[in-house]
């Protein structure tokens, strides 16, 4: 199995186990999930619980074909198979930042505690951060993704470069942030 198809079964896997962790949790959650909140914790938004299991995981499912879909149609990107490993592995990432959002809203219906709100947030950006992280250093430069600025784009040594510093600078700003969400 290559690279980008791990990365897409780990997507995949991840997207069940959401749905699965929902349906273990249903018997005690309340018959509608707080789905938005003020910047004081009020909630102001509810959903009933059905629509709630299955909208996260169906944004993260159509999110990773989008990108999917764009990637197949640009045939040069797709020739280079660190270009397919890249989305492939920013889309397991896409998938654990919703799936920790997922696990925070769910345990934060269940009344576990007011820190699960913002804390899930800081944990899964922080885990997106860390695993988008390695393509951005990999990535052949091209005009789908990645850092695309017009000083990127005409000279491969700055669309190396920049990638490079993009690369550093999200994993230590996913390192803050699992930090900041954990320590919260």
């Amino acid at each position: 199995m290559t690279s980008y198809k791990k990365f897409n079964f780990l997507s995949l896997v991840t997207f069940i186990a959401m749905i699965c962790f929902a349906f273990a949790l249903k018997g005690s959650l309340p018959e509608l999930i707080p789905t938005k909140f003020s910047e004081t914790g009020e909630v102001l938004k509810q959903a009933p619980i059905i629509p709630s299991i299955f909208f996260l995981p169906t944004i993260g499912l159509l999110t990773i074909w989008m990108l999917t879909f764009f990637v197949k149609k640009n045939v040069t990107f797709r020739e280079k198979e660190d270009n397919q490993i890249a989305v492939a592995q920013t889309n397991f990432g896409i998938m654990l930042l919703i799936a920790t959002l997922y696990v925070g809203t769910f345990l934060n219906a269940l009344n576990y505690a007011v820190f699960f709100k913002y804390s899930f947030f800081a944990i899964g950006f922080g885990l997106f951060f860390l695993v988008s992280a390695k393509p951005m250093k990999v990535m052949e430069q091209n005009l789908l993704y990645g850092v695309r600025v017009p000083w990127t784009l005409t000279s491969h040594t700055n669309w190396r470069k920049t990638h490079e510093l993009f690369s550093k600078l999200m994993v230590i700003c996913g390192a803050l942030l699992i930090v900041v969400g954990l320590v919260s």
